[in-house]
């Protein structure tokens, strides 16, 4: 079974036009064969609504948490995420928590903001497979 690791672009893109990649990644999870984690700062990240207003799309989130598996902040990860930022290997707390969680699980990354993983090393991007 694959394990996916949500970035929060993800999540925005589908609060703003109700499609895109989760959308696609739900249906994978609701057939069992993919299973769809989010690391419990990417819940603060989107529970703080920079780039929208949460109440507007509070339900909507709700319901994501629902499909989603939680990624707490160990002290492990909060380790790895650290040497990240200190190896300026990812510069953003959040993207650096995210990264360390996908390493942790040996999962791929959802996200449409590949640039910011791009120097973490062993990190797998999730690409949607197209089946004809």
């Amino acid at each position: 079974m694959k394990k996916v690791v949500l970035d929060t672009s993800i999540i925005i893109d589908f609060l703003r036009t109700k499609q895109g990649l989760f959308s696609e990644l739900a249906l994978l999870e609701k057939t069992g064969s993919t299973l769809l984690y989010l690391p419990t700062v990417a819940v603060l990240e989107l529970w703080k609504g920079n780039s929208m207003d949460i109440h507007d799309v509070e339900s909507s989130v709700e319901r994501i948490l629902q499909v989603t598996r939680d990624i707490p902040l160990s002290k492990q990860l909060a380790k790895k995420a650290g040497e990240l930022i200190r190896k300026d290997t990812v510069s953003d707390f959040v993207d650096s928590v995210i990264a360390a969680s996908t390493l942790y699980l040996e999962a791929e990354l959802a996200t449409l903001n590949q640039k910011h993983f791009a120097k973490v090393k062993g990190l797998k991007i999730f690409k949607l497979q197209k089946t004809s």
